[in-house]
């Protein structure tokens, strides 16, 4: 028996009953509602809240703010590799291995892929955020070109009528890559994108009939005209994943082997060249912790105001990087564009279902973490990511992430007022100032410097297997401080409008 709507109750078009669901919760609603074949109306009934709100900041001061279960931060880092372990096995499927590599180097291949994946991923996310995600468009293909710095370029003639003359790459990581022409780019992408032209194209001729001259003239037609949409179609990600196995091959093949290529292209281009700050390195594993879980609890009406207003679509958030003062020429529309689409979750069939254009709430609030890194000064932008990864690696870097608070602090005390922080944390960031106060602006010199290598050397020394909460806690508390700030920016324009 199929699905019926019952006409005597209220009801709504079924696309519209889905554009209202989350994202996870409205891939699931489409696979079933497609099985079952239903497209009418659904039936709706009206859910009354009486105007209950969480009051921000509602817990009570005489009691600390209930830790959240260390379990929950392993669970979610969990789940996000599990997600990516199956994004890596679906694209594999739809990868022509056997035109790439030999039979037996298939299962070497396939493991250098995983091992790179996440950076692959985070490759395929920056430009599938600047076209239209999850798909980029071969028009903006050439933007991943131009970015890895592997696409010839030529300079016009002058007033004088010089010759054009070929920039030379400015990269100098590896040795002998060579430039590829609109030519080859073409030709890779029209490689990459005809095994499907094929298979339709066997379809089509195996279930064509014993007609006459006529037909078989129309069908030849209407066979080239869907070949050449097929091949300028946009990129999916299997396809995106194809096309950088093809790229190392291209650049690298004469030298090296297959297995070699790919690890070159990977670890010393798009490493090099595209993953760069404020886009990448993101340290995930601090936002699986219990401090930054604890302060979302503590700023859960900032955070739903936020993203209902800016969580919509790549647009609104543009005009939340224009609100916080991000948006400027070192921090264009294609960065948050990018930042956007890097917050997603990864989704197996992204590219094959119709997905939505915002942000779940749990996408929104490593979206703002992530603009929380961002910086205009580049040098102190740099500083930042250099000392995020010496935070997440931990252990011997740690001394190098000592700067990370004072750094952070320093900018965040001078565009934000002061910040309502957990008790808990009030009290470990206390703590953490005993043992390693923060030098005062007046002093410098040598006094300067022999204070803080004393500090530092006592930090080592008395806190032992202490330094990892440390962190989590430095990197807390510049999220909330961030959040403090948005909340403070975010009221005013009701104060201009009133």
């Amino acid at each position: 028996m199929g699905l019926q709507c019952a006409k005597d109750q209220s009801s709504i078009e079924l696309e519209s009953a889905l554009s209202k669901l989350e994202e996870e919760a409205q891939r699931k609603a489409r696979i079933f509602f497609k099985s079952k074949g239903y497209t009418g109306r659904v039936n709706t009934f009206q859910l009354s809240g009486d105007g209950f709100q969480i009051p921000e900041g509602a817990f009570d001061k005489k009691d600390s703010l209930v830790p959240v279960s260390s379990d929950k931060s392993r669970k979610d880092e969990a789940e996000w590799k599990h997600r990516m372990r199956n994004c890596f096995e679906a694209d594999i499927q739809h990868v022509r291995m056997q035109d790439l590599c030999h039979a037996d180097e298939q299962i070497q291949l396939e493991q250098i892929i995983w091992g790179r994946y996440s950076t692959l991923y985070e490759v395929y996310a920056i430009f599938a955020g600047r076209s239209t995600f999850p798909f980029i468009r071969q028009m903006d293909i050439y933007d991943f070109f131009e970015a890895a710095d592997i696409m010839e370029k030529l300079s016009y003639e002058d007033s004088e009528g010089e010759q054009p003359q070929q920039q030379q790459n400015v990269h100098t990581e590896v040795a002998g890559l060579r430039q590829l022409t609109l030519q080859d780019i073409q030709q890779l992408l029209t490689q990459t994108m005809a095994h499907k032209v094929q298979k339709q194209a066997l379809t089509q001729s195996n279930t064509g009939g014993l007609g006459g001259n006529k037909k078989d003239e129309m069908s030849e037609k209407r066979a080239a005209v869907a070949q050449k949409a097929q091949e300028g179609r946009p990129l999916a990600r299997p396809e995106f994943l194809e096309l950088i196995l093809r790229l190392s091959i291209c650049l690298f093949g004469r030298e090296h082997g297959m297995l070699d290529s790919l690890k070159i292209f990977v670890d010393k281009v798009l490493v090099v060249r595209l993953l760069k700050p404020p886009l990448s390195p993101f340290p995930k594993n601090l936002m699986w912790t219990s401090e930054v879980n604890a302060v979302f609890i503590e700023h859960t009406q900032t955070l739903h105001a936020a993203h209902e207003r800016f969580g919509r679509n790549a647009n609104s958030f543009i005009q939340l990087a224009q609100l916080m003062k991000l948006y400027d020429k070192t921090f264009t529309a294609k960065n948050v564009c990018s930042l956007f689409a890097l917050a997603r979750q990864p989704h197996v069939d992204a590219w094959e279902t119709k997905g939505t254009k915002g942000l779940t709430f749990v996408e929104f609030g490593e979206a703002l973490v992530r603009f929380s890194l961002v910086r205009r000064n580049q040098n102190e932008q740099e500083h930042i990511f250099k000392d995020l990864q010496a935070m997440a690696k931990g252990g011997k870097d740690e001394p190098k992430a000592l700067g990370f608070h004072n750094l952070i602090s320093r900018a965040s005390m001078s565009a934000s007022p002061a910040v309502h922080l957990p008790d808990a944390y009030s009290k470990n960031v206390e703590r953490d100032n005993e043992i390693m106060p923060l030098s005062p602006a007046s002093n410098t010199g040598k006094l300067q410097t022999a204070v803080g290598g004393k500090f530092r050397d006592q930090v080592r020394k008395t806190m032992g297997s202490d330094t990892q909460a440390v962190r989590h806690r430095r990197f807390a508390t510049h999220v909330s401080r961030f959040l403090s700030n948005l909340k403070e920016r975010m009221k005013a324009p009701k104060i201009l409008g009133s």
